[in-house]
């Protein structure tokens, strides 16, 4: 019996210590304090084009993102309506609701560790986490940056366009292939080839459209 017990313990603690590792971090010390009031707040206000983005502060905010990012050496990419506006008119587009970026997951641990802390340090919180931690949302100034955590068999918020309608990291992946670098707001960031642009907006992608 007592052998018994001691193997049920056992069991317990490894699938305790499996789990926990599994999610992110709503306990750990990076995020610990979320504010997703703020986060919802903000986006209500910028659906529809109802509240147009703050271009100043979110291009402050982008440029402050890149800095503390390439510091700290982790490679990340402009995603969804931010890539759409840089490459197609050159700007973050005011009717969008927040700044899209995106990284692989093993990037992760780094982005964790390293940038978030310095990310904090200078003014961003965390607005919300989900995705098992795939998906973390920084706010700033009253603007969000939107965070895609790119993992095989994972789920993807930059996949649910109109026209992708999906949540399935598996299928973006492929069209991540080609990340090239582009000069925007007289920086270098990195934004995917077109064939990632046609896959989130269709053939008509180069068409400007008031929507994300």
């Amino acid at each position: 019996m007592n052998v018994l017990f001691i193997l049920f313990i056992i069991v317990i603690i490894v699938n305790s210590k499996s789990n926990l590792n599994s999610k992110l971090i709503e306990s750990d010390p990076p995020y610990y304090e979320h504010h997703s009031d703020l986060n919802d707040s903000i986006k209500r206000s910028h659906q529809n084009g109802n509240v147009l983005l703050n271009i100043k502060v979110c291009e402050e905010n982008l440029l402050l993102f890149n800095k503390i990012m390439n510091e700290n050496d982790i490679f990340y990419w402009l995603s969804e309506g931010t890539a759409l506006g840089v490459i197609i008119e050159n700007r973050i587009l005011p009717w969008d609701d927040d700044t899209d970026v995106s990284f692989f997951y093993n990037e992760r641990d780094a982005f964790i560790n390293k940038a978030l802390p310095s990310l904090k340090l200078n003014g961003f919180v965390v607005g919300v986490v989900t995705h098992d931690g795939n998906f973390i949302c920084l706010l700033r100034k009253n603007e969000k940056i939107d965070i895609d955590i790119v993992k095989k068999d994972g789920k993807c918020m930059a996949t649910k366009t109109s026209h992708a309608n999906t949540s399935d990291c598996n299928k973006l992946i492929p069209y991540l292939k080609n990340i090239i670098p582009i000069t925007f707001l007289n920086t270098t960031f990195n934004v995917p080839g077109e064939e990632y642009l046609e896959y989130h907006y269709g053939k008509d992608w180069k068409s400007p459209k008031i929507s994300k």
